[in-house]
């Protein structure tokens, strides 16, 4: 699904201005969308949009602005004084009201071209790419700049507590965005420092090759004036030397790799991959001249955002945690935060892939990176924008349970004879000391009761997945919290 008849701009330079006028949004609710929707209202744009999936604090969010929002679409959503419509790309030219726009002649811009009315305008412009990391980078830089008393405009894929949502209306001339790499977003966008969290295969579903993936972040840097990497992403360094300003060991001015130092900073976001994060929004700190102190209180003070490894709560010692997690070096990323944040308990994961092309690309990294927790519940795959591929998911699970690690590894909780593989079923040891550690779970709705059966205190219910598998883990910390014998403490 996408908008084949809306052109996406091969390069910058090809980016059409807004017009002057009001905008309707198409899928107001996404992270994206809405983020663009807000400041732009902020500022003084009258701002429509649809969205029949909205949350009710998204929807809130956006109306306490002034924006109105149809929960449902239709071609009347369109006001005879709309100047332009700006579409998500999980739609198409059949939706009635990107169909109503090109019937009236009206402009349709793509999501990323509009990002980019807003970033490639700005004097200082601050993009974080890569597959993992964008949201957690970009909240820590605009935290950084926000405690430096700099106010600048924030653009980020979730919510950041700090600014109450996902995104805030500062200084027009200093942006700070995320940027992703699917649908040719990249292309958009000429920022003044690029900051590349990694580089990894993925999106191959839009991209179509591993080839087409990498060239469309070489592009993307050649846009840039200065670039900041991780120095220990394979990906990211490869990127440096290809635009080919590295000499020697040492790179120029224009290019720095970052890499954890030791620090007497302390961050409050567990796992190796979060100092990884940190190091990128020090390194840009220090580009911007803000002084060690404000980058020390802005980093410590950065407690996460949304759907970020968010502990949503503690309940009768089962700890309730909801991760973004969605590509197997994020779940591995995931899980290691949870070890280190949860020492000694047994991690339970519940896992939503997100889309069939993706599961089914991955899957074999997939399977590794699942068998790392100490039991799984696997349910049904979200399939946004595609059709269902049957078969995958029980696939996964089979993987999975091959390589399920060495009983006289697991932790004690997770020996139980209490635990179930497959559909629920009691799990079957295997003659080498091996244990299935998958449970098939196809229906998402049944997963709160199955856990409230099955986990005992001192475990941590992992949730991850880039679908609606959120509402899932709320759901379970609800029965916690509704059951007598237990008493609710704060995360």
């Amino acid at each position: 699904m996408s908008l084949s008849v809306v052109p996406r701009p091969a390069s910058p330079a090809e980016v059409r201005p807004l017009p002057e006028g009001p905008l309707h949004f198409v899928g107001i609710g996404g992270a994206g969308q809405s983020a663009i929707a807000y400041v732009l209202a902020q500022r003084g744009r009258k701002i429509t949009g649809s969205d029949s999936g909205i949350s009710g604090a998204a929807k809130a969010r956006l109306e306490s602005v002034g924006c109105q929002i149809f929960t449902t679409h239709a071609a009347e959503n369109l006001a005879p004084d709309t100047a332009a419509l700006i579409a998500t790309d999980a739609v198409n030219e059949q939706n009635p009201e990107v169909a109503a726009a090109l019937a009236r002649n009206l402009p349709v811009f793509r999501r990323p071209e509009a990002l980019a009315n807003l970033i490639n305008s700005a004097k200082t412009a601050i993009c974080v790419a890569g597959t993992h990391g964008k949201t957690t980078t970009t909240g820590m830089i605009a935290s950084i700049l926000i405690h430096a008393g700099l106010n600048p405009t924030v653009l980020i894929g979730g919510d950041l507590p700090l600014i109450h949502g996902n995104s805030l209306n500062g200084d027009p001339d200093l942006v700070v965005a995320e940027a992703c790499e699917a649908y040719g977003g990249l292309d958009c966008l000429s920022p003044t420092i690029a900051v590349i969290t990694n580089c990894e295969p993925d999106h191959l579903d839009f991209h179509g090759s591993e080839e087409n993936f990498y060239k469309a972040f070489e592009r993307f840097v050649s846009h840039s004036e200065m670039l900041l990497a991780c120095g220990e992403d394979d990906g990211a360094r490869n990127l440096a030397k290809k635009q080919q300003l590295a000499v020697g060991d040492r790179f120029d001015q224009r290019i720095r790799l970052c890499g954890v130092t030791n620090s007497t900073i302390k961050l409050q976001v567990p796992g190796h991959h979060n100092s990884l994060n940190a190091a990128l929004a020090y390194g840009v700190a220090e580009l911007l001249s803000v002084s060690k102190q404000n980058i020390a209180i802005g980093l410590e003070s950065f407690t996460g955002t949304g759907r970020r490894f968010e502990r949503l709560g503690e309940v009768g010692g089962i700890a309730v945690v909801d991760d973004y997690a969605h590509h197997p070096t994020e779940i591995r990323a995931t899980l290691q935060a949870a070890r280190q944040a949860f020492p000694n308990r047994r991690i339970v994961a519940i896992y939503q892939p997100h889309l069939p092309s993706r599961t089914r690309d991955f899957l074999d990294g997939f399977a590794d990176a699942l068998s790392g927790a100490d039991t799984l519940y696997l349910t049904d795959i979200y399939l946004a924008r595609e059709p269902e591929q049957p078969g995958l998911i029980e696939t996964l699970a089979e993987k999975i349970n091959a390589i399920s690690p060495d009983s006289s590894l697991a932790t004690p909780s997770s020996r139980d004879e209490g635990a179930k593989g497959a559909e629920g079923k009691p799990s079957q040891r295997q003659g080498d000391g091996r244990r299935e550690i998958a449970h098939l779970i196809k229906d998402r709705h049944a997963l709160p009761a199955t856990l409230q059966r099955e986990l005992k205190p001192g475990d941590v219910a992992l949730f991850m997945g880039a679908g609606n598998i959120r509402e899932q883990a709320e759901k379970y910390l609800n029965l916690l919290q509704s059951r007598s014998d237990f008493v609710a403490e704060r995360p």
